[in-house]
């Protein structure tokens, strides 16, 4: 059977098991099967976000901090999911029920806030 990239659906991959592996000269938790390329090209935070509802937070080159809960991943674009429970309030004002669409390469840093 062959795997492909969960993200890209392109590169074939070889089956993995969640676990902490290095790639390139970053270590990352692999929580489903994505390819190298995949890896590099991402925060690790943004990917943990596509597979996994918890709360996340990504500042853009503009100045602006976004909370979201997850991440829809396509190409050069993500999807978030804005967080607006208490404890989030960036003082950005943004209603966006269906999501926001954010370049990959507009993103400055993107954390996993652990507080969920």
């Amino acid at each position: 059977m062959v795997n492909v990239c969960s993200l890209c659906k392109k590169a074939e991959m070889k089956e993995v098991e969640d676990q902490v592996e290095e790639i390139g000269t970053r270590k990352t938790v692999v929580t489903d099967t994505i390819c190298d390329n995949c890896a590099q090209r991402y925060p690790d935070s943004l990917v943990k976000a596509h597979f996994d509802h918890f709360r996340y937070a990504l500042k853009l080159i503009t100045g602006e901090t976004l909370f979201f809960t997850d991440a829809d991943i396509l190409g050069d674009y993500a999807t978030l999911t804005l967080d607006k429970s208490p404890g989030s309030d960036d003082g950005f004002e943004l209603n966006a029920p269906r999501g926001v669409d954010v370049r990959i390469d507009q993103i400055v840093w993107c954390i996993d806030t652990g507080n969920g």
